[in-house]
């Protein structure tokens, strides 16, 4: 397989498991009581025997779960902007987005374009505990 193939293929794996995680989030965030496990405990695609750039990005910074979600996210406007087109769901009560969900609206770019609002939201679904559980992702240092 050619590199931009097996890139192609390793990005397409990571985005769908991403995919998955983001829509157990949302669905975590609405409506607790029917949503299942975590969504954090849905296991990343292996990258163990990849040779691709990205999972060798992955396995020589041995980035855990959490790490590799901020990275999709970011990559997302980019590789797959609709897999970020939840985040325009819209608050009844308020009729316009959610706060909690962050994002921003480009202007020449038609998708939601995600901020670290929009990571704390993953990855805490609005527990104030797992958002300073996870605010060392975002430090200058990390």
């Amino acid at each position: 397989m050619i590199p931009t193939e097996t890139a192609g293929k390793i990005l397409e794996q990571e985005l769908q498991w991403f995919h998955k995680v983001l829509l157990s989030r949302v669905e975590h965030y609405f409506d607790p009581e029917k949503a299942g496990a975590d969504p954090l405990q849905l296991p990343p695609p292996g990258l163990d025997n990849d040779s691709s750039h990205y999972a060798k990005l992955v396995n020589y910074y041995q980035l855990v779960p959490e790490e590799r979600l901020v990275l999709m996210l970011a990559l997302a406007p980019d590789i797959k902007p609709e897999s970020l087109d939840i985040f325009f769901t819209q608050n009844s009560d308020f009729e316009r987005g959610f706060s909690e969900f962050g994002g921003i609206l480009g202007k020449r770019h038609g998708g939601f374009i995600p901020t670290i609002e929009t990571a704390y939201f993953l990855l805490s679904g609005g527990s104030i505990r797992h958002r300073l559980l996870y605010a060392h992702l975002f430090e200058n240092t990390h």
